[in-house]
C-alpha cells in the first residue's frame, strides 16, 4: 500500500512544491497536487523469500463465499474436500499431506481437534475476517507459538481490529444475505472505544439453510442408463456465533487481547446418494466454546515477550435414529476440554534474531461409546528459532522438540513420545526478484480416534514422519506509479515424503477395519502464483491467476497401488480471479478448476471422479461509502459435480446481501 508519506515525498522529489512560505506575506500558498489512487496490492506479502499466499479483506469481500473453507478453495495447491451445500463439512489438504498436518491459527492460536484431527473451516464465516495465510513450512515471525512450527502447513486467520477516528467513540455494520435453498444469513459487528487504552468488539453471525438443493441421481455410468431428479434431504443448517474482543493497551510497551468465543450449530447429515437409499435421518449438534488471551510486553528496543493462554470447550452429539441395534438407534456424545499454554521471549538486533518459544497443553477426551478409554494427553512442543537477514541474504532456522504423553488404560502402548526436527530457510533477494529454498522434518501425532476408536483404532500407532522440500522464485514491484501498475508472482518446486502413513485397512472382513502404518506417500509438485493490478482512468483492475500441478503417488513397492495417485488429490488444479472497480461500483469473476480425482486407491475407471469447473460472479453498489448491496450466482453455468463421489454439490446458487456501515 502506497503510504501518504510516500506520496508527499515523490511530489517534491517531482518539483511539484507542496507549501511555500513567502518572508514577505504572511501567507500560506497552496497548490493542488495531481490525484493519486491509493490501492492496496490485494495480496499481501510478508516476506518475498516466504513460500506463502495472502489473501486480505479486499479481496476476500470479492469472492463468492460464505465461509473460510470456500476461500481456501482459491489457495493453490490446495485441496478442499466438501461435502456439498452450506451446512457440508469443509477440510482442506495441502499439498497432498492430509488435514491433519495443516495448522489452523486462529486470531494467534491454533484451534485443536485431538479427537479426529480435521478442523471444519465451514464454522468459520468471512464477514469479519481481514486476512487468511497459508504459508508452506511456516511462517518466519519470532514471536509465534511452537504450535505454529509443529505442523508441515499453516493456515492463520486472522479477524480485523475496529480502527477509530480521534473523534469516534462507536462505529460497526449489520448485514443481511439471503438466497437460494432457503438461506438466511444476518448479522452484526459493534465496536466501542472507551479512553484511549479500551476498544471492544461484539460480532453476532446467524445461519440457516434448508439445503434441499435439486440435482439429478444417476443410475450408472453410461449415457444409457437411467436418471432422475431429486432434492437434497437432510440437508439443513442452523448455526450461530459470537464473539467478544478486547484490544487493551496497557502502556507504550504492553498491548493485551482477549476473545471470547461461542459457536453453536445443529446440522442434518445426508447420506451418499446410492442408488434407491436417499434417505437420511443422521444429526449433528456442534458446541465450541473457548477463551483466549494473548498479551505482549516490550522490554526494550531488542527484547519482547509474548504469551499466549486458550482454554476450551467442545461437545458433539451425533444421532442415528434409525440405526439397526437393541435400542433401534445410535446416540454418540464426545466431550473435548483443552488448557493450553505458551512463552516466548524474542531477541532481534541489527541482523540477527533469536527466540525460544515453548508451549504445554492437556487435552481430555470423554466419549459415551465408541471410545475404549478416556484418552487425555499432555503435549509440550519448544523451539530455539534463529534468523540472519545480512543485505540481500535471509536465513531462518530452528529445532524443535516435541513431547507427548498419553496416560489411558492401555498398559501395552509406549505412554511417551519425545523427538527432535529441524527446519533451515535459505534466501537471496536481488532487487525485486528473490530465490529461497527450505527443509522441514516434522512428524503427525495419531489422534485419540486413530488410536483409541474401539472399532478401527489401534494402540501401537507409531506417528507419520514428513520430510517437505522446497524451491521457491518470486518477483514482486511496482512496475508503473503513473496507473500504478503492480505485478507479483511465484513458483515453487516442492517435493514432500510422509513415512509410516496412517491408513485405515480391512482386517478380518469388509465390516471390520484396523488403522495401520502403512509404506510411504511421495507428492512432487509445482506452485504457480501470478497477480497484476492497475488503475486506468480511475478504473481499478485485478487478475489473479494460479495453478498446481501435483504428482501425489503410494511409494511403497510392496503395495498393490504402487505409483498410483492417491485418493481425492487431483494432478491438475486452477483459480481466477478478476475483478473491476469504477468508483462505488465492482464486478468480480471467480473460477475454481479440479482435474479428475479418484475415490480409491486403485486408479481405474470405476473409481475416477470427473473434473470439474465452476464459475462465481459478483456485483457491487456502494451507496456514500456506508450502504453496500451485493448480488452473487455461483456455479453459473448450473453444473452437477461431486467434490467427494456421491455427495453432489449445489446446482446454480443466486444470493442478495445488504451491508450498511455506521459510526
Amino acid at each position: 500500500m502506497i503510504s501518504c508519506k510516500k506520496v508527499f515525498i515523490s511530489a517534491i522529489l517531482s518539483g511539484i512544491p507542496a507549501l511555500s512560505f513567502s518572508q514577505q506575506e504572511d501567507t500560506i500558498r497552496y497548490y493542488q497536487l495531481p490525484t493519486v489512487n491509493i490501492i492496496d496490492t490485494a495480496v499481501k506479502q510478508r516476506s518475498i523469500e516466504q513460500s506463502s499466499v495472502t489473501i486480505n479483506q479486499q479481496m476476500i469481500e470479492k469472492q463468492v463465499a460464505t465461509s473460510v473453507g470456500d476461500i481456501a478453495k482459491s489457495l493453490p495447491g490446495v485441496t478442499v474436500k466438501d461435502y456439498g451445500g452450506i451446512g457440508g463439512l469443509k477440510t482442506i489438504s495441502i499439498r497432498g499431506l492430509g488435514t491433519s498436518h495443516t495448522a489452523v491459527i486462529y486470531d494467534g492460536i491454533a484451534v485443536s481437534d485431538y479427537m479426529n484431527g480435521q478442523i471444519d473451516l465451514g464454522k468459520y464465516s468471512i464477514n469479519n475476517i481481514k486476512e487468511i495465510n497459508m504459508s508452506n513450512g511456516q511462517d518466519f515471525d519470532l514471536l509465534q507459538p511452537a504450535k505454529s512450527l509443529s505442523s508441515s502447513n499453516i493456515l492463520m486467520i486472522e479477524t480485523s481490529k475496529p480502527k477509530f477516528g480521534s473523534r469516534e467513540r462507536i462505529q460497526g455494520n449489520t448485514y443481511c444475505s439471503y438466497g437460494s435453498f432457503n438461506y438466511f444469513n444476518p448479522g452484526f459487528l459493534l465496536a466501542f472505544k472507551i479512553g484511549k487504552q479500551f476498544i471492544s468488539q461484539l460480532t453476532l453471525d446467524i445461519t440457516n439453510t434448508a439445503g434441499n438443493y435439486p440435482y439429478i441421481l444417476y443410475y450408472g455410468n453410461k449415457e444409457t442408463d437411467s436418471i432422475s431428479k431429486e432434492k437434497r434431504k437432510n440437508s439443513d443448517l442452523f448455526s450461530i456465533k459470537g464473539e467478544f474482543n478486547n484490544f487493551i493497551t496497557l502502556s507504550k510497551k504492553t498491548e493485551w487481547k482477549t476473545k471470547i468465543y461461542y459457536f453453536y450449530s445443529n446440522r442434518g447429515l445426508p447420506c451418499a446418494t446410492i442408488y434407491y437409499y436417499l434417505n437420511s435421518n443422521q444429526r449433528l449438534w456442534d458446541k465450541n466454546a473457548f477463551i483466549q488471551s494473548i498479551l505482549s510486553y516490550k522490554f526494550n528496543e531488542y527484547l519482547t515477550y509474548k504469551n499466549h493462554i486458550k482454554l476450551s470447550l467442545n461437545f458433539t452429539h451425533y444421532l442415528d435414529s434409525q440405526y439397526l441395534n437393541t435400542a433401534g438407534f445410535q446416540s454418540d456424545i464426545y466431550k473435548q476440554n483443552e488448557v493450553y499454554l505458551n512463552n516466548v521471549f524474542a531477541f532481534k538486533r541489527k541482523y540477527i534474531g533469536i527466540s525460544l518459544t515453548n508451549d504445554i497443553s492437556y487435552n481430555i477426551l470423554h466419549a459415551t461409546t465408541n471410545i475404549n478409554t478416556e484418552p487425555k494427553r499432555l503435549t509440550s512442543l519448544t523451539a530455539l528459532v534463529s534468523t540472519l537477514n545480512y543485505n540481500d541474504i535471509s536465513l531462518t532456522a530452528h529445532i524443535l522438540h516435541s513431547y507427548y504423553y498419553d496416560n489411558t488404560s492401555y498398559i501395552y502402548m509406549e505412554s511417551f513420545k519425545s523427538s527432535f526436527h529441524p527446519f533451515l530457510s535459505i534466501g537471496y533477494k536481488y532487487k525485486s526478484f528473490a530465490l529461497s529454498i527450505f527443509y522441514k522434518d516434522i512428524l503427525r501425532n495419531p489422534t485419540f480416534n486413530e488410536l483409541y476408536y474401539n472399532r478401527i483404532g489401534s494402540a501401537t500407532l507409531r506417528p507419520e514422519k514428513t520430510k517437505q522440500y522446497n524451491l521457491r522464485t518470486a518477483f514482486s514491484k511496482t512496475l508503473s506509479s503513473k496507473n500504478y501498475l503492480y505485478l507479483n508472482a511465484s513458483l515453487d518446486f516442492y517435493c514432500n515424503q510422509v513415512f509410516d502413513k496412517i491408513v485405515a485397512m480391512p482386517s478380518r472382513n469388509l465390516f471390520v477395519w484396523s488403522m495401520l502404518n502403512y509404506g510411504q506417500v511421495i507428492v512432487k509438485g509445482i506452485d504457480v502464483l501470478a497477480s497484476i493490478r492497475t488503475n486506468i482512468k480511475g478504473i481499478d483492475i485485478h487478475f489473479q491467476a494460479s495453478y498446481s500441478l501435483q504428482y501425489a503417488t503410494d511409494n511403497e513397492k510392496t503395495s498393490l497401488y504402487y505409483r498410483q495417485q492417491i485418493p481425492y488429490t487431483p494432478r491438475n488444479s486452477g483459480y481466477v480471479f478478476a475483478t473491476l472497480s469504477y468508483k462505488s461500483y465492482s464486478f468480480s469473476y471467480n473460477m475454481t478448476y479440479t482435474g479428475i480425482r479418484y475415490a480409491m486407491n486403485e486408479n481405474i475407471a470405476a473409481n475416477c471422479l470427473e473434473n470439474y469447473t465452476d464459475h462465481s460472479l459478483l456485483f457491487q453498489k456502494t451507496f456514500k461509502n456506508k450502504l453496500t448491496l451485493s448480488f452473487s450466482v455461483s456455479n453459473l453455468m448450473n453444473k452437477q459435480y461431486e467434490v467427494v463421489r456421491n455427495y453432489p454439490m449445489p446446482l446454480r446458487q443466486f444470493r442478495i446481501t445488504i451491508n450498511y456501515k455506521f459510526n
